[in-house]
């Protein structure tokens, strides 16, 4: 929805506004087999760097690769075939001293017009994801099907998220309850995991607008297979603000 849509794009303004690398800005030409080399500003973590060619001189780059000095060694983080306006290039975190991009094959002189280094976390870092697995202070599973939780106080949540278990059935329809007293329950979310059987992966819901409650009930209508699916304390992370 709309409001989802602005917290991504608060999301990528806070991940580029802090470049990592000193000196990305400054444009270079290269031919087949150049290379640069970038210093980072400190020590902290990337797992994303950005490409950029200069396309009002044209699209040349054909291969290229990155490689980040960690140690004494170059480590390569990535490779491509085309850099074009933009293309972000994803690794595993790591903390290298360098960074060098290596264009392999170009049509005559690629202009490159910018390298930068970022750190992404991962999309749940951007709110207080609560696992249950983890028993938070004062929080209690008080019945296991319906799955329902007392928080112990009064939360602000935004959301969950549900992790399918490979060896288990999978939940495909729910509905998700908030109470304040564990005795009168408000529906917040009445909805399906549409794609979860052929795309078994993490599932994020989040609620049309912020709730505050301190139980939360999580009932499982129906399974990817027709059977009874129930919620596990495992597979639930509580979004809150």
């Amino acid at each position: 929805d709309s409001r989802r849509l602005i917290e991504f794009g608060d999301y990528l303004s806070y991940v580029f506004k802090n470049d990592k690398l000193s000196d990305g800005h400054n444009a270079w030409r290269a031919k087949p087999g150049d290379f640069k080399e970038f210093d980072m500003k400190d020590g902290d973590p990337i797992n994303t760097i950005l490409l950029q060619e200069d396309i009002l001189k044209g699209q040349r780059v054909e291969v290229f690769k990155v490689e980040g000095l960690i140690g004494s060694e170059w480590i390569k983080l990535g490779e491509g075939t085309t850099i074009g306006y933009k293309r972000l290039i994803k690794f595993d975190d790591c903390t290298p001293s360098k960074i060098r991009v290596t264009i392999l094959e170009t049509r005559e002189k690629a202009a490159m017009k910018r390298v930068g280094a970022y750190f992404a976390p991962a999309i749940d870092d951007s709110f207080n994801s609560m696992p249950i697995s983890n028993n938070p202070s004062g929080w209690k599973v008080i019945a296991n099907d319906p799955f329902t939780l007392d928080m112990s106080k009064t939360m602000v949540i935004e959301g969950f998220t549900y992790t399918p278990d490979p060896q288990k059935e999978s939940v495909f329809a729910y509905t998700v309850e908030i109470s304040n007293d564990g005795k009168n329950w408000k529906e917040v979310r009445n909805n399906e995991f549409a794609n979860i059987k052929n795309n078994p992966i993490k599932q994020r819901v989040m609620f049309k607008q912020q709730v505050k409650a301190r139980f939360i009930r999580f009932q499982s209508l129906v399974g990817i297979d027709g059977g009874n699916a129930p919620f596990a304390p495992t597979q639930i992370k509580i979004l809150t603000k």
